[in-house]
């Protein structure tokens, strides 16, 4: 059975701006499981628009990162480039899909509100 779970991450974006987030999927995986293969990442803000997002290089961490100060080892994390965000959207959520090394489908979350 598929594991769900929202990631409790919120990452402010300015208007026009790129960023590159990643989203930490160790409160879903089991102590020895592994994200692997190329995750999805579909967009829609709070209003369900996605068009004005440009995403690239959405892949698995495959070093060890940072995310809210929690060290994370290869396989633990989703990261990707966004850019493109509007004022006026309000809300971006980025839900990243991707499976395990065990079979399980994982589907993670960052809402990224767009401040002036």
């Amino acid at each position: 059975m598929a594991k769900q779970l929202t990631a409790p991450q919120r990452d402010p974006v300015a208007e026009g701006s790129t960023r590159s987030p990643a989203i930490d999927f160790t409160g879903q995986l089991d102590d020895d499981e592994l994200l692997v293969e190329t995750p999805s990442i579909p967009t829609v803000d709070d209003k369900g628009y996605s068009g004005d997002l440009t995403i690239t290089g959405v892949q698995v961490n495959v070093v060890e990162i940072k995310v809210l100060n929690k060290t994370l080892l290869p396989g633990q994390a989703v990261q990707c480039v966004v850019s493109g965000f509007l004022e006026e959207t309000g809300n971006y959520i980025l839900e990243a899909t991707c499976w395990t090394d065990k079979g399980n489908k994982l589907i993670g979350r960052i809402i990224m509100p767009v401040e002036a």
